[in-house]
């Protein structure tokens, strides 16, 4: 009731399925009497721990940004509570990092993911991690293929074998998501 009271989600299909089926009774009640009130803390403290603004690493500009673990928690924190505000259209080429979405999937994958985020919260309100972490956005030029005259090498494709089996001496292909974690908030199971 209290996200549904300031935020525009409504349906807490994939929570509900985690707390009433999935989880058993006793993890099911530590995660709301003490994990829950833990996150909430963690997101009322960020203000003291998050004391400027974070940088946007944009398109095209390389550049880093480095937050400590217990940053990094407070702001998930946020997502889950779905706090953080809309986009509004100088920004609105930036994906929402609120849960809602993945609340409301009805889905074993974002159920999974849920899991997943709870056993985080609850390991770290035992003893919340010291280390930093740094994401970082590189601007390599890259070569306009479109513009080019050279002949590409030549190419085999095998539709056998797997990458971690038959794939020593070559290279790998990956086609990812266009934003760091891809679509892991809604329906997406990759990166």
């Amino acid at each position: 009731e209290c996200i549904r009271s300031y935020s525009r989600t409504k349906r807490f299909d994939a929570l509900g399925q985690l707390f009433e089926k999935v989880l058993d009774e006793k993890l099911s009640l530590e995660y709301l009497t003490t994990v829950i009130p833990f996150m909430a803390k963690l997101a009322l403290q960020s203000p003291s721990l998050i004391t400027q603004p974070i940088p946007i690493l944009r398109r095209g500009i390389s550049g880093s940004v480095t937050i400590s673990q217990h940053q990094a928690a407070s702001l998930l924190a946020h997502a889950f509570f779905c706090t953080f505000p809309s986009r509004n259209t100088i920004s609105n080429e930036l994906p929402s990092v609120n849960f809602y979405r993945l609340f409301s999937l009805y889905s074993t994958n974002a159920v999974e993911k849920l899991r997943c985020l709870m056993h985080y919260f609850h390991m770290i309100s035992k003893k919340m991690p010291t280390g930093l972490l740094t994401i970082r956005r590189q601007n390599d030029v890259a070569q306009k293929w479109s513009s080019m005259n050279l002949p590409l090498s030549k190419l085999y494709v095998s539709h056998t074998g797997t990458i971690e089996d038959d794939g020593h001496g070559m290279l790998q292909v990956d086609f990812a998501n266009e934003y760091i974690g891809g679509g892991v908030l809604g329906s997406g199971c990759v990166q």
